[in-house]
């Protein structure tokens, strides 16, 4: 009977552990902080995860940044890391990627079974349960994503890591693929698509004709000089 009851405590352990070892980093430092700050912050994003896996209300509009929960990157935004070459451009691709990650999380919380929005509110509160709830989630994740990011941002390990994770995966299947017939129907998609792009090409390239008396117009901006960077 005790080695039952031993065996039944070893497991959840077990998969506590194992499932701390897979915690991509940075974010397993800030997990095991010193700072009960930035550790609380870290386990709140761990717990906010964890209830959305569990309702299955994950948003899929953009894609996570492993080791960054607090962050989550666009196609457009995954394009431009070759540009984010010194402090300023990062801050900004960071920051842009830190309100993706709040817009997605507020569909997530919404999309969460009502009785478990309360659970996420401050307990302080007096207003309505879901509303508190909703409104306090949402201000603890953009809070604790800006420490985050500030306490990342300022490691170049961590700087290093946010490039080379912030990508997105596409959304091809391969067996998919050949089962459609794809290899087969992209040449004369290929040809068609090549075909409208010529005749697109063409029509530009054609002088306009135009009607008796009427005359052409062009608008373009004043001829200036390269605006300076503040001002741009």
């Amino acid at each position: 009977m005790m080695r039952a009851i031993a065996a039944a405590a070893v497991v959840p352990a077990v998969l506590l552990l194992s499932g701390c070892a897979t915690v991509d980093a940075p974010f397993r430092a800030h997990l095991e902080s010193a700072s009960p700050q930035v550790r609380e912050c870290a386990e709140w994003y761990r717990r906010l995860d964890g209830r959305v896996a569990a309702a299955g209300t994950p948003d899929a509009q953009d894609a996570r940044v492993p080791g960054f929960p607090y962050l989550r990157v666009s196609r457009l935004l995954a394009a431009l890391r070759p540009a984010a070459s010194n402090e300023y451009a990062l801050q900004a691709l960071a920051d842009r990627m830190l309100e993706l990650d709040l817009e997605a999380r507020r569909y997530e919380i919404m999309n969460l079974p009502p009785e478990q929005i309360p659970e996420l509110r401050d307990a302080n509160d007096p207003g309505p349960v879901v509303t508190t709830g909703l409104r306090f989630a949402l201000q603890r994740t953009q809070a604790c994503g800006r420490l985050l990011r500030e306490i990342d941002l300022a490691k170049p390990e961590s700087r290093a890591a946010l490039l080379r994770g912030a990508e997105v995966a596409d959304d091809y299947r391969l067996p998919q693929r050949i089962v459609g017939f794809y290899w087969f129907t992209r040449f004369a998609f290929a040809a068609a698509a090549r075909r409208e792009e010529e005749e697109t090409l063409a029509a530009f390239r054609r002088a306009p004709v135009l009607p008796e008396g009427a005359s052409l117009v062009r608008y373009a901006p004043e001829p200036e000089g390269p605006l300076p960077r503040p001002q741009a």
